[in-house]
């Protein structure tokens, strides 16, 4: 199945498919095409792409496949969705396994998954909540929020606000130009390249290891209750770093894990 709709504007994808696959290529177009794919030759599946709803209600593109088959001891519907869109579309989707992925720039976007991973490229803002999938983003330009169980959570680049809480994922941030607040159980914490921001990471057992760049005016507040504290900076009564410059304010509490204060290498 394959449908377009003229979008002049960037319009707001809502998908909702149980299992398979979700792809995403944001470019410079005026028009949005939906691709449905058939990844099983099963009953549950040629029922669920029979029954697919693909439609645009006014400023929404609405793609709907029925969890066809799901049951104590059926397969589900197993289906692809390829969409190219305008750059800059919203995207929100709820799905049970289906791997979701984004190779270019998208405005708003809230995925909702069990166990699918969630790949994107460029965000504008960011809400996802996983059981056990992982997360990857490369670059979050508008506030974010990521919840999992187990899944790891790797955002390349931070932007805006970020609120990350995880039980047993670990946690990579890259380049941190803004507040992060941060919780995890087991998982561990690690934050590669902090220019500036207000930072509170707080861990039971996991590690939290913060890597601060050169001329960062940095405040530190870390402690735990029997891990290591180590810092491979200057500690003392004023702000490391000089007088000038962005600020971090940096608070750490863990319980068992170690913390470790290093600098950045960019």
């Amino acid at each position: 199945m394959r449908k377009s709709f003229a979008t002049p504007e960037p319009p707001r994808l809502r998908v909702r498919v149980p299992a398979g696959f979700v792809s995403i290529e944001p470019g410079e177009t005026a028009e949005t095409t939906v691709e449905l794919e058939p990844l099983r030759d099963d009953d549950p599946t040629r029922d669920a792409l029979a029954r697919a709803v693909v439609e645009q209600r006014g400023d929404e593109i609405v793609v709907e496949i029925e969890k066809s088959g799901w049951g104590l001891f059926s397969r589900s519907a197993k289906i692809g969705v390829r969409v190219r869109c305008p750059q800059g579309t919203s995207l929100d989707c709820n799905t049970a396994s289906a791997d979701v992925t984004a190779s270019g720039l998208l405005g708003e976007v809230t995925v909702k998954t069990a166990s699918g991973d969630v790949v994107l490229a460029h965000v504008g803002s960011l809400s996802v909540t996983s059981a056990s999938g992982d997360v990857r983003v490369q670059e979050l330009q508008g506030g974010g929020r990521v919840n999992t169980v187990s899944g790891d959570a790797q955002i390349d680049g931070v932007r805006a606000e970020l609120a990350a809480n995880l039980v047993s994922g670990d946690l990579v941030l890259g380049q941190v130009d803004d507040d992060v607040s941060a919780q995890s159980v087991s998982g561990d914490q690690r934050l590669r390249s902090v220019r500036a921001g207000d930072l509170k990471l707080n861990s039971v057992s996991g590690d939290v290891e913060i890597g601060m760049r050169v001329g960062t005016r940095l405040f530190i507040d870390a402690t735990s209750t029997s891990g290591e504290v180590r810092s491979e900076l200057e500690v003392g009564d004023s702000p490391v770093g000089g007088d000038e410059g962005p600020e971090a304010h940096v608070r750490v509490r863990t319980v068992s894990g170690d913390v470790a204060l290093t600098r950045a290498l960019a």
